[in-house]
């Protein structure tokens, strides 16, 4: 899984994971005892540990995300290493949580599953998702991603995850086209905003 992690996470969020964890190895170069004991570098490895530790939540996020989406799929066993290897379905990425990055482990209401493997959805898998495709704005040339910002709207909706306010929304929505979609062109939150008002609303009544 660290290989899918390194591979499919958006390349400047795996490159801020890299340096704040070559910044932690430094700080624990230099402290003679623990690192988060009450010697000078207490303070500043705090704040690497607590850094490291939200970009390791975020770069999990979207891992999960794209297997929500369809755009990953992921194999695990229920008893590695010599359990049968099963699909996992992309449905079930809403209650699995990724628990063990280096080992491939993950966990659900289920139980575990070890040995995970992650690869971008091709062929048949790539096929069952042709509702992905990107339509045009109007503009030769220049995809919209709004689909799929809406797509994911219905989704958090779905899964009981809407926000508080529309702003709010809007602004996590905005975070996650462009973790998940970096080859898409961006939407600010005020534009995700607009388009996606009265969905936001029909939700949040129904939720």
């Amino acid at each position: 899984m660290r290989e899918a992690v390194e591979r499919f996470s958006p390349t400047e969020l795996w490159r801020a994971y890299q340096r704040k964890s070559a910044q932690r190895r430094a700080l624990q170069g230099r402290s003679a005892g623990p690192l988060l004991s009450d010697d000078d570098t207490a303070p500043e490895a705090r704040a690497v540990h607590n850094e490291l530790n939200r970009l390791r939540r975020q770069i999990k996020q979207v891992l999960v995300d794209r297997l929500i989406a369809g755009e990953l799929v992921a194999w695990g066993q229920a008893e590695p290493p010599f359990g049968p290897w099963r699909p996992i379905p992309a449905a079930a990425w809403q209650d699995l949580q990724i628990k063990d990055i280096r080992r491939g482990r993950v966990f659900g209401p289920s139980g575990d599953l070890g040995g995970v493997h992650i690869l971008k959805a091709e062929g048949a898998a790539a096929a069952a998702h042709t509702d992905r495709q990107v339509p045009g704005t109007g503009a030769p040339g220049r995809p919209s991603a709004m689909h799929k910002v809406a797509q994911e709207l219905q989704r958090r909706a779905e899964a009981g995850r809407l926000e508080p306010s529309l702003n709010r929304q809007a602004q996590v929505l905005a975070e996650w086209l462009t973790a998940t979609h970096p080859d898409l062109p961006p939407a600010t939150a005020k534009t995700i905003a607009n388009r996606l008002r009265e969905a936001y609303r029909a939700a949040a009544q129904s939720s």
